[in-house]
């Protein structure tokens, strides 16, 4: 493993013999390693990052003035016109859901989704059956009036709410946490076998020589990709969103010359055949 790091950062001509081994370890090595800054930051300060909370305030001021409010641990609506209706409030990783005195179904996205209902709050995470938690357990629960949600200014308003979220999900951490850690993994995996992929396709897309296996190339691939997951690392660290590209062209550059390497050998072992 630690030869084939130093390849992947300093000897990409080195990399064109990982076809020949097995390369499943280094491949899950990448997604972990790639997995890391989110998991520390979600085991650090909770799941919900900056962004989210951004995105949260911001689809609460482009809707209407939301008309509940929680009240002695009981989810209610200000006046008679929010009764047997539901709203959904989406974005793309989070779907909020008030609910009051309804028996509609409610259809929404695979995310993570909130719903509001009359003594609980219903939490839903991706690849995790859902749960309810009830108000009532939490008796330090101030009231609050949703209809201050459109104030994104509101600073008192938004720290007892996500004062109170943060709590009950850490209450409840054995539910919240290990689906959404296997969420992120997946998704990382998802992204740099995408990246991989299509490095791959790119390379033999442009190649006629004879013998060159898609599987061979994919390897030679994996173990250029090194470069990109350790920009973007630093790239989380230091809030510079440009090292993720410049990695992504490095890793690329790698895995040409990795490959050209490649070529030679199958031209090598074609000739020794005859």
């Amino acid at each position: 493993m630690y030869q084939r790091i130093k390849n992947g950062l300093f000897y990409p001509k080195q990399l064109a013999e990982s076809y020949k081994k097995g390369i499943i370890g280094f491949l899950i090595f990448l997604i972990m390693l790639a997995s890391l800054p989110t998991l520390l930051y979600i085991c650090v300060n909770g799941i919900f990052t900056y962004e989210d909370v951004r995105n949260v305030k911001r689809i609460f001021a482009e809707e209407e003035v939301l008309e509940y409010r929680i009240e002695n641990h009981q989810f209610i609506g200000n006046n008679a016109t929010v009764k047997n209706k539901y709203i959904i409030l989406e974005e793309e990783t989070l779907g909020i859901v008030f609910v009051n005195d309804t028996n509609d179904s409610i259809s929404v996205n695979e995310k993570m989704v909130i719903v509001l209902e009359q003594d609980g709050v219903y939490l839903s995470m991706p690849l995790v059956a859902g749960a309810t938690i009830k108000l009532a357990d939490y008796g330090s629960l101030p009231d609050i009036d949703f209809s201050n949600a459109k104030d994104f200014t509101n600073n008192d308003f938004w720290n007892v709410i996500f004062g109170y979220v943060d709590d009950v999900l850490k209450a409840n951490w054995y539910f919240v946490y290990p689906g959404y850690i296997i969420a992120v993994v997946i998704q990382m995996a998802i992204s740099i076998l995408l990246g991989i992929g299509s490095t791959t396709l790119i390379l033999l897309l442009f190649d006629r020589t004879p013998g060159v296996k898609f599987g061979e190339v994919f390897k030679n691939s994996t173990a250029a990709y090194l470069p990109f997951v350790i920009t973007l690392i630093l790239s989380y660290a230091f809030n510079i969103q440009f090292l993720q590209f410049i990695g992504n062209i490095i890793s690329f550059i790698y895995a040409m010359i990795a490959h050209n390497i490649y070529r030679r050998i199958k031209y090598k072992e074609i000739n020794n055949h005859e």
